[in-house]
């Protein structure tokens, strides 16, 4: 509609540097003039140091309209942000300068309606400089444009930015421009947008419509550093920054990006004292809805996000039944039934005060998700019930529990060994059992197996001397020393342990119970690893069809359930089925535990390894490469970091790039080396797919000597006629005859 151009005073008085704002030719309708004019108006009654300020205006000879402004040195404020390094505290603070500037055009019933970055420049001095109100809109218009909006129908807009009321073509307000400053935020705080919305129809999108947006310090972890090396982020970093990012900020961010108008803060003004309160340390005003609120209006859309924050209430509320069936059994003693009495109202009093928030209607502020609820409660217990040291000990084991399934490791671990650092735990073998074996379970997940052998081992043995320990937590403690010894490749000890576990849950629970199926399933997968391929798949189905029947097929458990089959039908080259169910866990796993999910990570990885053997390279890198971001947000130097880096090297061996493939061995190996010890087979292997790559770079004798040391290692555990010895075997075929010798 216009063009810009840079200009400077001519007639001698002073020197001054200006930017000269002219209609475009052809561009001189009636509409489009008056829209020219207006913004001339707007600008005329803004006055801030944030501003843009205008400075003279009229009408060039051939009749166009054109208005000066002060000039603007600057670069968009998150390119100035990436190339200066600002820390959050710094972008916070810009934030908030922008934020005063767009609170004093809405003072003088402005609304700017295309805040975004282009428009958003900082100075080489660091101030902000807000620009172009060239679709900004009068809250109170005057008849010529109110006439316009009605002619034209036009909407003027930058979708990206847009709130959900502009892309329908509803009224917009103060609300509108709340929308796009929180858009701003996530971008300044992530690095990427809350979402896309391409190729969706905008004209008739409905709050509900609206993708669910991940809380700032979860996309954090699985965004990529642009410009990076190998498009990968220091995960050290990601995780410092979601720190920051979790809790306060992640609230203020998402208040503001509400796709209710009504539901966002009431004004900027109440946005920016918010991020205030967060430089500050002080608390923030903005509170999640009720659960009155969250049930009605989450239940509607996404049944399983209701279903896993309500798991969390139930699973807090277990500990609430137990207290209460406790206080009965102890009839006989007062003392005692006093005592459980007294922890069963503690308890209530948490949960109370945990789902107790903002009245929506009073305060305009909304949603709670269920890590936020984690986050909540977390938070809580570290401050409250200080004098009641057993519950709060007890509710952070419970809490960690919960945070370790929903893959939010870190978080289980503090709460874990805040529980195990409690005086009261430390007075009680059943207290400290389950702290520690909670414990040895988060270090199970993050593929810390000498830990987590040694937390789970003193867990269960503090647990088996309790009398009145629950069976089924001993049972749990015993899976998890079941995974550890599968994953030390110690078969028989994996399925003795996981053989008494299914049995005890038989026994408790019952055949067709839920948990019951699942350690069903696990035996399956020892079974498939012993190459007891007819046993395990009908474990496996009659697991799944349980797991069907009593969840439904759209539910996490059953993803795994695919997985596990998929992996066995691979095995027994039906790969086209395999592929099915590896993509339908996959797709399951995204929509209900999201992206950065380590179960997310553990179907990449195995699609990858599908199609790393059908030889659809870009695919399984692709694939392979997700899953390394993914596991490196989790633990720079977890175990699954060296599988997907495992996985990249044979892309690159597979493509006939042996001196890209050998440095990705290399790093696999040595994460391989220190996770899972000298012994596993998975080492030597992997050794031996590093001296192909080395053979194949002309480099012989040390290929050679390598590959002699992981037959003898192999042969060792393995036995001589398993097939990874006759694979190293093949590669030694390979040096013979690169040296011109006979291959046998």
């Amino acid at each position: 509609m216009a063009e810009v151009w840079a200009a400077s005073r001519a007639d001698g008085e002073y020197r001054q540097e200006v930017a000269v704002k002219l209609l475009k030719r052809g561009m001189d309708s009636d509409e489009i003039v008056a829209r020219f004019r207006r913004e001339r108006q707007i600008l005329a009654q803004l006055v801030h140091p944030a501003i843009a300020r205008l400075l003279d205006g009229g009408v060039a000879p051939d009749g166009r309209p054109y208005f000066v402004l002060e000039k603007v040195d600057g670069e968009p404020i998150t390119r100035w942000c990436a190339a200066h390094g600002a820390d959050l505290r710094r972008r916070v603070e810009l934030l908030l300068e922008v934020a005063a500037a767009v609170a004093a055009a809405h003072r003088q019933l402005v609304v700017h309606r295309d805040l975004k970055p282009a428009n958003i420049l900082v100075t080489p001095a660091g101030r902000v400089k807000l620009l172009d109100f060239g679709i900004a809109k009068l809250l109170a218009p005057d008849a010529g444009e109110a006439a316009d909006a009605t002619r034209t129908g036009v909407r003027l807009l930058t979708p990206a930015y847009a709130a959900p009321e502009q892309l329908r073509g509803e009224p917009v307000s103060t609300a509108t421009d709340v929308y796009a400053l929180g858009v701003l935020a996530y971008e300044l705080f992530t690095g990427q947008l809350p979402y896309r919305r391409a190729g969706r129809d905008t004209a008739t999108l409905t709050a509900a419509d609206e993708p669910a947006i991940p809380r700032p310090s979860t996309a954090v972890l699985t965004a990529t550093a642009a410009g990076s090396g190998d498009g990968m982020a220091d995960p050290r970093a990601q995780r410092r920054l979601a720190r920051e990012l979790s809790g306060d900020l992640d609230t203020i961010v998402l208040v503001a990006l509400r796709p209710q108008p009504e539901r966002r803060y009431g004004s900027v003004e109440a946005f920016a004292a918010d991020l205030r309160n967060w430089l500050e340390e002080r608390p923030i005003a903005a509170r999640p809805d009720s659960v009155g609120y969250r049930f009605r209006s989450f239940v509607r859309r996404h049944s399983f996000g209701v279903s896993a924050a309500l798991a969390i209430l139930v699973a807090l509320l277990g500990g609430l039944a137990a207290t209460v069936w406790q206080a009965g059994r102890a009839r006989a003693n007062a003392v005692a039934a006093a005592a459980h009495a007294h922890r069963a109202e503690r308890v209530k009093e948490f949960l109370i005060g945990l789902f107790e928030v903002a009245d929506p209607d009073q305060s305009g502020l909304g949603s709670v998700t269920a890590a936020e609820l984690l986050d909540q409660a977390g938070h809580r217990l570290s401050r409250e019930l200080a004098t009641e040291p057993a519950i709060q000990a007890e509710l952070l084991t419970t809490v960690a529990r919960i945070d370790r399934s929903l893959g939010r490791l870190d978080s289980a671990e503090s709460l874990a060994r805040a529980a195990l650092a409690s005086p009261a735990v430390a007075a009680s073998d059943r207290h400290r059992g389950a702290a520690l074996a909670t414990l040895g379970s988060v270090l199970l997940a993050q593929g810390r197996l000498d830990e987590a052998e040694r937390e789970l081992a003193a867990g269960r043995e503090l647990l088996g001397h309790d009398p009145a320990a629950d069976e089924l937590a001993v049972a749990r403690v015993e899976s998890d020393l079941a995974q550890v010894a599968f994953w030390r490749d110690d078969l028989d000890r994996a399925r003795e342990l996981e053989a008494g576990v299914w049995r005890t849950y038989r026994r408790l629970l019952g055949e067709g119970n839920v948990l019951t199926a699942i350690h069903q399933r696990n035996l399956g997968v020892i079974l498939y690893q012993q190459e007891r391929l007819d046993e395990a798949e009908a474990l496996m189905r009659a697991s799944q069809a349980t797991l069907v029947r009593e969840l439904g097929a759209d539910h996490p458990n059953v993803a795994q359930s695919y997985v596990n089959l998929a992996a066995l039908l691979e095995s027994r080259d039906r790969a086209k089925e395999a592929e099915r169910l590896y993509r339908q866990a996959l797709e399951i796993r995204r929509r209900h535990l999201g992206d950065a999910h380590p179960a997310t990570g553990q179907s990449l990885q195995l699609l990858g390894v599908l199609l790393l053997e059908q030889r659809r390279y870009d695919e399984a890198e692709a694939a392979f490469r997700e899953a390394l971001a993914l596991f490196r947000a989790v633990d720079p130097d977890h175990f699954e970091v060296g599988k997907a880096l495992h996985g990249l090297a044979q892309v690159a061996a597979g493509r006939g790039r042996p001196a890209e493939a050998e440095p990705l061995f290399v790093r696999a190996l040595a994460l391989f080396r220190e996770r899972l010890g000298e012994e596993h087979p998975f080492v030597w292997l992997t050794q031996a797919h590093l001296a192909r790559e080395i053979a194949r770079q002309g480099r012989l004798a040390p290929a050679e000597e390598l590959l002699r040391e992981s037959r003898e290692r192999l042969a060792a555990r393995l036995g001589e006629g398993s097939e990874p010895v006759a694979e190293v075997d093949r590669y030694l075929a390979e040096v013979r005859r690169a040296r011109g010798e006979p291959a046998g």
